[in-house]
């Protein structure tokens, strides 16, 4: 531990001035403060300056509903609720034996209770972001040997309180929970408890907890802060199976149920689970393009096939050029892409050509492939929209849209044949956390790339700020909910700002944008707005959204094109006739 706070120190003596600096306040039911330099190490990894500091322990509801506490006075971004099972309900953890099935339903739903009005009370004092750490037994086993067949079990008790814990605070914006019980399991109680430390000073971790929580809680926060990586490409050859196509054939390469095969064929299982997440999949790979692809269609124990692939780039041109060609083809920046290689050559020459793209550190050994895909946090995300769920088979539509583009004549042909359907509604609770999504990772069609939490955004629309979200359909398939405006009243009466304006690259170019603007401008004019405002903040990624308001009739404000003005007593921005528009929305409300 000595180590970890000399570094601590450094840190903080040392920071980068260009590192995203964060209050971190805890809340705790037990003496927290040791975790403060594992904090700021863990902080400083992912290129976040940690502020840490801590609530005196074991006064919860004291802290929370007191906005001239401690808790408060520093004005934290972020506040980690951390209160251990044991504190909460002694019966759960050391009664638990001697529990009624009826006792153990209502100590649950006492300790739910609890947890939602205090994360319901501190949202209604703070917009900072809150993470609360679900619960785990660590401090023994009620039942003993007989511990599994007791009805209910401790242990499914603890489970059915974690699930009501999450569904709880599903509601509140901005609140996440850390998987606390995933960590207990993979780590084990007995190797991050420290029992005497316990009984001594209410500090129930050794370093190797400390250590541990430091890492989660670190993990989860840079996961609310940074998007994650879009798409993952791989090597095949030593990569996405054991041996080398050009060399060992079609029966020679290993991805089966025999050992080393089993390597690759779990490997491959993690590929088709982060797949299921929303991952894109691509291929870059120096092989002969006929042998691979019939290795991947045709092999009998690949479960990677062709058509779980996004886009597939196999020659004996070089990697940096083939993610050049993977990325344009998907319309994703080279900052979403993650490269996995088990050449450190062709790492190498990645990570030298495309700075913007991340290059995993791959192991020589296969065993630890999946160990060092999941610690890259390349593809952390604290939801799972169904938009990510669809996302690989959009991708497969857009391929056909692609197809269709090249037959038709013109773009008018094309834009009537797609047969487009948008629907636009008001942003709420049921579609506030993908709008909050979308706003944290769209970075090309984006006016101005503000980032803003689901709180900050519930705070817009309730100062009177128009929200409108918006979905894009057509023949060959639904791209979901793509496309978010916001725009709220100025300082100027009659004057609205379009604070946000963003749209996701799949629908660029179809006539979306064009709608979301006029059923904006519409809706600020009836609002009492004579002038809707434009900003542009140019980004190294945003040039597609550059001409956006210039192409709709806005007038420019000033020489850079930073700040642009329509006037709402014309009718709007023209909305585009090939488009089927849905209102999800009383228009005449």
């Amino acid at each position: 531990m000595g180590a970890v706070l000399e570094l601590a120190r450094t840190l903080g003596a040392d920071a980068d001035a260009s590192s995203e600096v964060l209050r971190v306040a805890v809340l705790s039911t037990f003496t927290a403060a040791p975790l403060a330099p594992y904090l700021i190490v863990e902080g400083a990894a992912r290129d976040l300056r940690v502020i840490p500091a801590f609530a005196p322990f074991n006064q919860l509801e004291l802290q929370a509903f007191n906005e001239r506490s401690e808790l408060f006075s520093g004005q934290p971004e972020v506040i980690v609720i951390a209160a251990l099972l044991e504190d909460l309900s002694e019966s759960l953890c050391y009664r638990f034996a001697a529990l009624r099935q009826e006792e153990v339903a209502a100590e649950i739903d006492a300790v739910t209770v609890r947890a939602r009005e205090l994360v319901e009370g501190l949202r209604s004092r703070t917009s900072a972001a809150i993470f609360i750490l679900n619960f785990a037994v660590i401090d023994g086993s009620a039942g003993g040997l007989a511990a599994p067949v007791l009805d209910p079990s401790q242990a499914s008790a603890v489970a059915e309180l974690n699930a009501k814990l999450a569904y709880a605070v599903r509601g509140v914006s901005d609140c996440h929970v850390v998987d606390f019980a995933g960590f207990v399991a993979r780590r084990g109680a007995d190797r991050i408890r420290d029992r005497r430390m316990w009984l001594r000073a209410r500090l129930p971790f050794g370093s190797e907890g400390l250590a541990g929580i430091g890492a989660l809680v670190a993990r989860y926060i840079a996961a609310l802060l940074r998007p994650a990586r879009k798409c993952l490409v791989v090597d095949l050859d030593n990569t996405l199976w054991g041996g080398v196509l050009g060399e060992d054939g079609f029966g020679g390469i290993r991805m089966g149920h025999d050992h080393p095969g089993t390597i690759f064929r779990s490997f491959q299982q993690h590929l088709v689970g982060l797949r299921d997440r929303g991952v894109l999949l691509a291929v870059s790979s120096k092989n002969d393009r006929d042998d691979a692809i019939r290795a991947l269609a045709e092999h009998p124990d690949c479960l990677l096939r062709p058509d779980l692939f996004s886009a597939v780039e196999i020659g004996w041109g070089d990697k940096a050029t083939s993610i050049r060609n993977i990325a344009r083809d998907l319309s994703i920046g080279l900052d979403a892409v993650a490269f996995f290689d088990d050449s450190a050559v062709e790492r190498e020459w990645v990570r030298t050509q495309l700075p913007e793209t991340l290059v995993i550190d791959v192991p020589a050994d296969p065993l630890a492939y999946i160990e060092a895909l999941e610690n890259s946090e390349a593809f952390d995300s604290l939801q799972i929209s169904p938009e990510d769920q669809k996302r690989a088979s959009m991708y497969r539509d857009e391929t056909k849209r692609k197809r269709l583009r090249e037959e038709l004549p013109s773009s008018d042909a094309f834009l009537r044949d797609l047969g487009i359907k948008v629907r636009i509604g008001t942003i709420g609770g049921d579609t506030l956390p993908r709008v909050t999504q979308l706003i944290g990772k769209t970075n090309q069609f984006n006016t101005t790339t503000r980032r803003y939490s689901q709180a900050e955004i519930e705070g817009l629309l309730a100062r009177g700020g128009i929200g409108l979200w918006i979905r894009v359909s057509d023949r060959f398939g639904d791209s979901g909910l793509v496309g978010v405006a916001i725009a709220v009243p100025t300082s100027n009466p009659g004057d609205w700002l379009l604070d946000v304006l963003l749209l996701s690259c799949r629908v660029i170019g179809r006539g979306a944008e064009s709608v979301l603007l006029h059923e904006t401008a519409r809706l600020a004019r009836r609002s009492g707005g004579r002038r809707l405002m434009g900003e542009f903040i140019h980004t190294p990624r945003n040039e597609p959204a550059r001409t956006v308001y210039r192409d709709h009739g806005f007038a420019s404000m000033d020489d850079s094109g930073a700040l642009w003005v329509y006037d709402l007593a014309k009718d709007g921005p023209q909305r585009p006739d090939h488009i089927e528009l849905t209102l999800e929305y009383d228009p005449d409300d």
